[in-house]
């Protein structure tokens, strides 16, 4: 196999670009010493791994922002609410948060309610399900390749005349098929007190970058949803935005021949 043999492929995440600028300069100290077929054959190599493999990648950040429909909410009775964000949230034990004597980072505000990322080892506080995120794709096939969860920390309490009413430690996942209709196959479970289906996410819109994704659409509670014990299937109790960051997984082939590009140059270097 020589350089000349490959396609021309493309470098599709910032990792692989900075191994390509340091392989030319590989191969610029060994075109002069009269080594450079077999680098260029390693480069090719490394070209090829990393345009196959380092596509996968992983969600380690972002956030979530969501708009309640307070008229859907009122429906039910609940009329007024308080809004705790991650910080907060993932600090409280469930007797806590759930106190209607316990202030919210938000009191009665239906929009931009925030929920954050969490990582992939979160403590959960007593009576708590605080959920991690596991969730890996491919950028190239995002629905296809979706693994795993990605777990949101914020937690909102209802307060009415039905009582107290509380959703959040939500985990969004993506399942197949789930998908129908408006539902994308997007959804949001819910973990705070008991886990349970809360929305189905419909009439998203999606974009995928380099390095990351984001989301955008409707909350509609589906028939297996707990909101639809009270006669709200199909209806859109408000929307959300979501923006997530991703870290590129390496392949260890890639890393290996790497390593073993910078023994050989250093040897032929210095006999």
């Amino acid at each position: 196999m020589t350089s000349g043999s490959v396609l021309p492929l493309i470098l599709c995440t910032r990792r692989a670009q900075l191994l390509f600028y340091n392989l030319i300069y590989l191969m610029k100290i060994n075109i002069i010493t009269g080594f450079s077929t077999f680098t260029g054959s390693c480069l090719a190599l490394v070209l090829t791994i990393s345009s196959t493999e380092a596509a996968t990648s992983s969600i380690i950040a972002g956030s979530m922002t969501v708009d309640f429909d307070q008229t859907a909410f009122t429906s039910l009775l609940l009329t007024t609410n308080d809004h705790f964000g991650q910080a907060s949230s993932n600090s409280l034990t469930l007797a806590t948060i759930s106190n209607p004597a316990t202030p919210g980072d938000s009191t009665d505000a239906w929009s931009g309610l925030s929920f954050g990322v969490n990582g992939s080892s979160p403590s959960s506080p007593d009576g708590r399900s605080i959920q991690v995120t596991t969730f890996t794709y491919d950028s190239t096939n995002l629905t296809g390749t979706a693994a795993g969860q990605i777990g949101l920390g914020g937690f909102t309490r209802f307060n009415g005349l039905a009582g107290v009413f509380y959703i959040g430690d939500y985990q969004l996942q993506f399942d197949g098929s789930r998908t129908s209709g408006v539902y994308s196959g997007w959804y949001l479970q819910n973990n705070a007190g008991f886990p349970a289906n809360a929305f189905d996410l419909a009439n998203v819109t999606t974009t995928v970058g380099a390095e990351g994704f984001d989301l955008s659409g409707d909350l509609i509670p589906n028939s297996d949803s707990f909101f639809s014990l009270y006669g709200l299937t199909g209806v859109d109790m408000g929307n959300f935005s979501f923006s997530g960051s991703t870290v590129p997984e390496p392949s260890l082939a890639l890393l290996g021949t790497c390593s073993l590009l910078g023994l050989l140059a250093r040897r032929r270097r210095n006999p």
